[in-house]
């Protein structure tokens, strides 16, 4: 077995050679990319592959999944600059900063959480030709482009891939995993509470299932009927919304989209303990943080007292498992490489415009296929002792 030392040295010359057989030839190389992304160990083996296909113009840091140890090399090596949705929502500033890192010449948006979507019919209008769309990363993100459809501009998301289906299942891995340890710290355990997750996506597939592997009983609740019916299929409980606002002691929120608001605060316990999957902008109504009688900011938690009620934000209400550096082991390659093929699909490509395309099922086997090939000997039958 592999040595966490052994790993680190090993899978970023392994995850170049993956990238280097994922990547098409290509003649573009006329364009620069504009890349949000968490500043994580994945980072640079990225950033790396993606200039193969041009100049990466900016990195613009999740501003709550930034490691101290792989920041100063990113920042070696690229353009940081750290931009806020306030910044990528202004029409005007946006124009001015894209002016200011390519004057010239085509550029490309590779996204995280929809940051340019309020933007894109307006940077395509003033850039015209020159812009060749957006590639998102996330569900979040993917709902946010889709809300603005028809689009005028290319954009592919893979939030919704093969590829994608296989980190968020370690993803919910490690929520649960972080915010087991976050509870100990508080001298409580899963054991005794009522644990709901509202939304039943695929990341609150994962924390469900992984609770319930943990033996503890996990009630569900999803905006969308099927998958309630999906959930109660698998034998989770599934109770209406205000019951669980008023029983539940522990909440993972997996929505994307405030599965928790500032009227819901009226129906619940003394105590509740939150632990979210993304940040606390998309996934909590930030009224809950503005109309609070008090904040209490400690190392992992804010304390958010609403009369004699009190809620506990595990990571102050963004996705808790960056505390413990949201490892999903190799998984994410398998991402980053969808996300490199549908960038080389709007550059080489027939590309989706009015709606959110996706990659094609023939790209996302041949990735899958690279993949097994370059880090299936890790998980080989032999070091598992199957024959």
């Amino acid at each position: 077995m592999l040595t966490p030392v052994d790993r680190r040295q090993i899978e970023p010359e392994k995850a170049h050679s993956f990238f280097s057989n994922v990547l098409q030839p290509t003649s573009a190389r006329d364009v620069g990319f504009i890349v949000v992304g968490h500043v994580l160990r994945s980072m640079p083996p990225f950033l790396k592959a993606l200039e193969q296909l041009g100049d990466i113009l900016a990195v613009v840091p999740k501003p709550r999944s930034i490691s101290e140890a792989y920041l100063p090399i990113v920042q070696s090596q690229y353009p940081l600059y750290f931009l806020d949705r306030e910044f990528t929502s202004d029409r005007n500033q946006m124009i001015q900063f894209i002016e200011k890192i390519r004057p010239s010449g085509r550029f490309m948006i590779v996204d995280i959480g929809g940051y340019f979507h309020q933007v894109i019919h307006d940077l395509k209008e003033h850039f015209g030709e020159r812009f060749l769309g957006v590639v998102e990363d996330t569900e979040n993100g993917h709902q946010k482009y889709e809300s603005v459809v028809p689009l005028t501009v290319p954009c592919l998301s893979v939030a919704r891939s093969l590829a994608k289906r296989t980190e968020d299942w370690n993803v919910g891995k490690s929520i649960v995993f972080s915010a087991e340890a976050l509870l100990r710290e508080e001298g409580l355990l899963f054991a005794d509470q009522v644990i709901t997750v509202f939304g039943f996506g695929k990341i609150g597939q994962s924390i469900a299932h992984s609770l319930r592997a943990r033996g503890y009983d996990v009630y569900v609740w999803d905006l969308d009927p099927n998958q309630r019916i999906y959930a109660q299929c698998i034998n989770h409980r599934v109770r209406n919304r205000m019951d669980l606002l008023q029983a539940t002691d522990l909440f993972f929120c997996a929505t994307g989209n405030q599965a928790l608001t500032v009227q819901d605060t009226h129906h619940l316990k003394g105590h509740s303990y939150v632990f979210s999957v993304t940040s606390a902008d998309d996934e909590l109504d930030p009224l809950l943080f503005q109309r609070c009688d008090s904040i209490q900011r400690e190392a992992h938690f804010s304390r958010v007292r609403f009369g004699e009620r009190t809620l506990h934000f595990g990571n102050h209400g963004n996705a808790v498992n960056f505390i413990h550096g949201a490892e999903v082991g190799p998984y994410i390659y398998l991402v980053q490489a969808a996300i490199l093929a549908g960038v080389q699909t709007l550059l080489d490509g027939d590309p989706p415009v009015g709606f959110v395309g996706q990659l094609d099922r023939q790209t996302e086997m041949r990735n899958a296929e690279l993949f097994e090939a370059h880090f299936g000997s890790a998980h080989s039958t032999q070091s598992r002792g199957v024959l």
